[in-house]
Parts: C-alpha cells; structure tokens; sequence
C-alpha cells in the first residue's frame, strides 16, 4: 500500500562528479577561472549554488512585483522551470508570508505531478527569515512546481531562491561535515565509523545516519527538531488570552447548568510554595462553581496545617480534613473523595497545577452532554520552579488496549462522583496505581467518556516525582500489572499482565482458547527468491502450527516460480491458487478468501520474512476478542527501520504510516512505537481479521486496485464498532513492494491519484473528523507525531 517517501543519500546519488564546462576557444583567464570554481566546488561544493527565477502558470498565485505574489486560491502554485536530475539538492532562500504556510516541491514530469513524490521545503514565516534545506529527488524531472501553502489571499515573498545538486563525493563530504558539527566528532573519526560500516556489512547503518543529517539540517532541522519547538507555539496560538478568559468567567457564570466540581487532592508534606501554587490555580479557574477538597495525612511540616487553614478560613469552597496519622496516598485520598459534595470529582496531585480554563471546560463538556461518565484532558510537565512548561502528552481519544499498555489517561482526570463512589473510590493494595485502577473501574462502568483535546493539568517536575522519573516510584508497576489483571477479569477477558520496569509499560498477554485455524494468504508474482524466504520464515520460525498458506499466483511467467510452487506440493498446509485477471490486490485477496477454510484470515505480502517467532499468537490474542477487528503487526524494513507501526488517518490529507524510518527500538511519541494501542487502520501487508467480520463488510474493495484497499477495509471494520489493533510484538522484516514495484511511472501515478481521490470522496466525512487516536494538534504535513502547534 504506502510506499516510502524516503530514500537513502547515497543510492539517489549517481557515481561521477560534475564534469568541468568545455573550455573550447575560451582564454586562457576563462580557463584558469573555470578550474579555479571547478576545484573550489570540489574543496567547498555548497559556495556555489543556482539561482532560479518563478514562472506564474495560471491566476492561482498573483505577481504583485519584484518578489512578492499573493495566493489567489487555496491551490496555489509557480514553476521553476529548469529541469532537474534525480539526486540530493541544497535549496537556501529568504521569505516572509502573512500567514505562516507550508512550502512544498513536486517534481513534474509531461506536465504531470503527484504528491506521492512531493518533498516539503520548508515554511514561510510571518517574520522574513533566511532558510536551508536538503531535498531529494528520486527521479528525473521535466520542472519543479512549487506549491506556496494551501491559503487563499496570503501575501509572500521568495527571495533569492538557489539550490545546488550534489555529486556523490559532495554529498559524503557534506554529510560527514554536517555531522561533525552537530556531534562535536572530529570529521576523520566519522570517516572512519562509516568506513568500518560499510566493510563490516553494516552499510544501511552508514546510510541512515547520512539521511538523518541531510533531513534535519537547516530547514530540515527547525522541522525536526522535536517537539518542544512546536509545543511552545501551541501554547502562543491556542491557549486563551486574558480576554478569552474573562469572556469564559462572564460566560459560564450565566449557563442555566453549573455542576458542582469536586476536586480532591491528598496532601502530605507538601513543599510550601508548591502547595500555595497548586491552591491558588483552583482558585483562579474561570468556572467558579467548584469546591476544593483537601485531606492532610498529619504532615510532619506545620507550615501545611498553617496554609491550609489559612485558605480554609478564607474561602468558603476550600474544605480541609487533618488526618490523625497518614494513611497512604489510597487512604488520604479517600479521606478527601469522602468530602466531595459535588455532581462530578476531579483529582489534582497536591504539587501540581490546573490550567486557569480547566474547569471551564470541564463544566463545558458536561453541558454539552449531561449524560458524560468520564472526562480526561491532555497534560504537560511543569519545572519545579513553575518557570517552563514542557513535554505535553496530546493523548488519543478513548483507547481501551493503549489504557492497559499504561496509564495514557493519567491528568486532568475528572469522573461522575456517585460512580466512583459505587465502585468504592480508591482501593487498597494498589498504592501509586490507585489512579490507573479507578480509571479502569471507572471506564467499565462510564456509558459516555469524553477527551478534551487541551492542555489542562501542569504535572510537577522534580526528583521526587514520577513526571521527572518514572524509574522513582517503580513499585507502582506491580500494582498496575495486578490492577489490569483484575479489569480483565471485571470484562471478562482471560490473559495475564507484566510490566518493563526501564520504560514503564505494561504487555497483556490474551488467552486464546483453543488453536483456530489461521488461512495465511499470499498474493504473489514471480520474485521465487523473495516469497521462498517468505514460506520458509513461516514454517521454520513460527511457533503457531495450526495454519494454513493460500499463495494466489497472479501472471508470473518464469520457469523458476512454477518449479518453486512444485516443491511446496508436499506441504498439506500450503496450496497454490491462481488468479489469472489484471493485477488487483482486493480481488485477489478476496479471491484468497473464498478459498480459506480458517476463521482467522492473515492478510500477509509475499516480501514479509518472521521476526518473533510468536508472531501469529501476537496477533489472535486481539482478534480473538469481540471487540476486536484488524490487527496489525510491527514492520521492519531490510535495514532495521520501522516501515510500519500503525496508520494515521488524514495525515496529509490521506494516511500515513507512524514513525516510519525511525531505529527499530525507537520509542516514539509517548511509547507509541512500543505498545499495543487501538489504531484507525493497519497495513494490509501483515494483518489479521476473523473471517466473518471480513465477510461482513464485503471483503476488500476492488475498486481500491494497489493503494488504499487495506485503509478503507479497517474503517469499513470499525464503523461496525470494531477496535483495530497495533501490536508491536507481531514483528516481522517487510522488503517493501519488491513483486510490484514503486508507483514510479506516469500510467501507475495517474492510477495512485485516483485512487487518492476515490478514497478521499469515499471517506470525506470521516477525513474531515480526524484521527480519534491521534491528536489534532499533532504534525499532519511533515513527520507523525511531532507537535505542530498549528
């Protein structure tokens, strides 16, 4: 389905440097100038660089003179008309815009572009700004389009435009310098590394550190370079302003509903400024109707006493508790949950800080539906000074298999007070996971839970806290293991949970009753050598034995495939069908599935090799479940990088896969790489399904030929009420689109547009919702999972 934008330096590189111009009838002065460049670019190969003007093609974008244009519709576009190699290319330029907008490049080919092979330039900032970025092109190109954001009516100016296509030679030398400075290594020392490299086997290691110095240099770097960047902006452009905040306070004190809000808040030897910060951001909520409840566990420090009687005595809506003796977080929390009189209770940790429109729009959500059960906000962590903000988690929307993979709901969490106390408020025995166990007991029972998508609750940073150092209070993990073993049992799911004490997550284990047969299903064209690594990986490496392989033989010709399939008739699990029509990845899947005898279906790309050997175990404990519908599994391309760890819907207006080409190992935004979670779509290139939820939507749409058939069938799947599965303990190698190729030409380009449009009419409604499992305020052009704050 979707192939990889990326491709390593070297390969798009080819072999010679620039020749040097001819220098026939030219004086001997033109001559010694011409070497002269000729061994500078060669010493310094970024001094010189081509400047390029624009072309106006239509009345999308208006010359307004000099260098300034102004969009004129929401598809803008100029045209560098020179053509250009396949290769790496350095652009530098200075721009402004009035709007900050996306600056993207499409190489274009008889008038034809896509933006299957669009690159993204760089933004236009409000602020004229000089800019550097390396662009790869993976093939040659008639022109450039250059498509300035998808406004209409901004103003922008391009200055200067140059750019610079690198030898292989410059490339490396460039690289190796880029890393050099970046690292603080000296340059032979790189040279060395990458030359050891590459004669140890290890050449995609040297490959992909060149790629990630050439994507995150200049430009590339102020778009990669993290999250906090992008978090800073979302706190400028979307958190309220004084007079959207007095505007809340006028407004919600005239809403005809006004819920009491309790907020419960355990103490014990707070720091003083600490606590007085945590009270006084109660008390500068916008929604007033709250009540504060606060039980002291007979703090040693008599300051806490002192400032909580003092607040008690001066605002009628603080209630505090002075506990004889401490009784643990489970029982001073208890004790503060006992004095809540309000319709709904929220918990706040007693350093830690409310956003001044938290209860705002808590109250707002309530009002909005007053059958709300269950409320959580996103977060972000606080320095213990209070000065920084950093690190927000944009958590997904209802997640139940991420919310047993760890505690993603954690802060604002605010729930219906009658049902938390008909579950018995905070239970005894899971002590610094009595938060996860209530959540789990409370989402059970909640009928509406909603997510509000902002920033609402500061987590404190310091050395003792868990926000700072989750490794600080690891005897938390075994209560959340004990605390999720025993919501399975509640919802009656058989499985046991462990926990990764280094990173903090939890891994359920399903049951699986009994060993269903599981129909492996193989399209295939010629490439004996890929599919034969692919049946072998099955049968040598898979610990599950009940299964049974269907290749689907689609147009090979050689004489090798056939000798292969020969060899496999002795194998009473695998049979070898052929599909003699046009290829068309749907019909032949669904060709496949009319032939499974399995309730299980294994949707499974012939250039997939096994990596964990309970790979299909990994995958039915999910599809085994009710509620379940697709499950994925974690890809790895050749060279160790993720190709595939879940789908984001709409991610440049289609989908995308999450962290593809990032290390294997890597974490990703919040541990989302490395945990099973609830996902709106997986590859098709590993995916199981029961057969008769695949039955029940229609199998695979054939209208979907090559792209997109695996996304439309996973929403078909979950408009039924279906959760889709991203499991990363199903992990296998994908050689990636090694039968059918790369949508590289103009006949399959053509194709892969219309199917992008197909998609997007199908599913427009849905496009337009979002993601519920992945955060609007999260990258949608550049790289998933990154803040944008836009």
């Amino acid at each position: 389905m979707h192939k990889d934008t990326e491709q390593e330096v070297q390969d798009a590189q080819e072999g010679s440097p620039d020749s040097i111009e001819p220098v026939a009838k030219a004086s001997p002065a033109q001559v010694l100038g011409q070497l002269k460049r000729f061994i500078i670019e060669r010493l310094y190969p970024l001094r010189y660089l081509n400047p390029t003007c624009f072309e106006v093609v239509d009345d999308s974008v208006v010359h307004l003179g000099a260098t300034r244009y102004v969009s004129r519709s929401d598809d803008p576009k100029l045209i560098i008309p020179s053509p250009f190699r396949r290769g790496l290319y350095l652009f530098r330029w200075t721009g402004r815009a009035d709007a900050r907008i996306l600056v993207k490049l499409y190489p274009t080919v008889n008038h034809f572009s896509s933006e299957a092979v669009s690159s993204r330039l760089g933004y236009l900032e409000e602020t004229r700004t000089f800019k550097e970025r390396f662009v790869l092109f993976k093939g040659d190109a008639d022109s450039m389009r250059l498509d300035p954001g998808e406004k209409t009516g901004v103003t922008f100016e391009i200055d200067g435009l140059s750019y610079k296509r690198l030898s292989t030679f410059s490339a490396v030398r460039v690289g190796i310098g880029i890393l050099s400075r970046s690292s603080g290594t000296p340059r032979l020392t790189i040279l060395f590394r990458m030359v050891k490299w590459v004669l140890t086997g290890k050449k995609s290691q040297a490959k992909q550190c060149f790629s990630n110095a050439f994507n995150t240099f200049g430009e590339g770097e102020i778009i990669a370079s993290g999250d906090e960047e992008g978090y800073q902006r979302y706190i400028r452009n979307w958190e309220p302003s004084a007079d959207e905040l007095e505007t809340q306070r006028v407004e919600s004190d005239s809403w005809s509903s006004r819920p009491l809000i309790s907020i419960v808040v355990p103490v014990y030897n707070t720091d003083r400024s600490m606590l007085v910060e945590m009270i006084e951001s109660v008390r500068l909520q916008t929604y007033s109707n709250w009540q504060l409840c606060l039980a002291d566990g007979s703090s040693s420090k008599s300051e806490v006493r002192d400032i909580l009687s003092r607040y008690e005595k001066n605002d009628s809506r603080i209630k505090c508790l002075f506990l004889h003796e401490n009784r643990g977080i489970v029982g001073n929390s208890n004790a503060a949950l006992k004095m809540a009189d309000g319709e709904y209770t929220a918990l706040l940790d007693h350093d830690d800080l409310l956003s001044r429109w938290a209860l705002y729009e808590v109250a707002r959500v309530i009002n909005e539906n007053p059958m709300t059960d269950m409320i959580y906000s996103d977060e972000d962590k606080i320095t213990a000074d209070g000065a920084s903000r950093f690190q927000a988690h944009f958590k997904p929307d209802w997640s139940p298999d991420l919310l047993r993979s760890y505690n993603y709901i954690t802060h604002l969490f605010v729930a219906r007070t009658a049902l938390i106390n008909e579950l018995g408020g905070f239970r005894a025995g899971y002590d610094g996971s009595q938060d996860h166990d209530l959540i789990l007991r409370v989402s059970e029972k909640a009928q509406f839970i909603r997510h509000i998508s902002s920033v609402l609750y500061h987590w404190r940073s310091h050395e003792a806290s868990t926000a700072l150092n989750p490794q600080s209070k690891t005897y938390t993990l075994a209560a959340g293991a004990k605390a999720i073993d025993n919501h399975l049992k509640r919802i009656g799911l058989s499985g046991k949970t462990s926990y990764d004490a280094v990173i903090g997550t939890y891994k359920v284990e399903y049951d699986i009753p009994g060993e269903p047969l599981v129909s492996i299903i193989i399209p295939n064209y010629e490439q004996k050598d890929v599919l034969e690594k692919c049946i072998d990986s099955i049968r040598n490496q898979s610990t599950y034995h009940n299964y049974e392989i269907i290749i689907i033989e689609n147009n090979s010709r050689s004489k090798a495939i056939f000798d292969y399939y020969k060899t496999l008739e002795s194998d009473p699990k695998i049979k070898v069908l052929t599909w003699s029509g046009a290829f068309n990845y749907s019909a032949i899947n669904n060709f496949g599935a009319t032939h499974a005898s399995g309730d299980y279906l294994l949707l499974l790309n012939n250039d997939t090799e096994v990596i964990a050997t309970d790979w299909v175990e990994q995958m039915l404990q999910f599809a085994v479940r009710e509620d379940v519908g697709c499950v994925g599994a974690k890809l790895l391309y050749t060279d160790g990088t993720i190709q595939h760890a879940g789908v984001v819907l709409g991610f440049r207006g289609i989908a995308a896969h999450s962290f593809s080409r990032q290390p294997g190992d890597f974490p990703g935004y919040m541990n989302r790489a490395i945990v099973a979670q609830n996902v709106s779509a997986v590859t098709a290139a590993c995916l199981m399904v029961k057969k008769s939820l695949f039955d029940a939507v229609g199998g695979l749409d054939e209208s979907f030929v090559v792209a997109y058939n695996d996304i439309d069938f996973c929403l078909k799947i979950r408009a039924l009420g279906k959760f889709n599965v991203y499991n990363p303990g199903a992990l296998l190698y994908h050689h990636e689109s090694l039968s059918r190729g790369y949508e590289d030409t103009p006949e399959k380009l053509v194709r892969f547009e219309a199917e992008v449009a197909h998609f997007r009419s199908k599913w427009e409604t849905v496009l337009a919702d979002g993601d519920p499992f992945y955060h609007s305020h999260l990258d949608r052009e550049i790289s998933p999972f990154r803040i944008s704050g836009d």
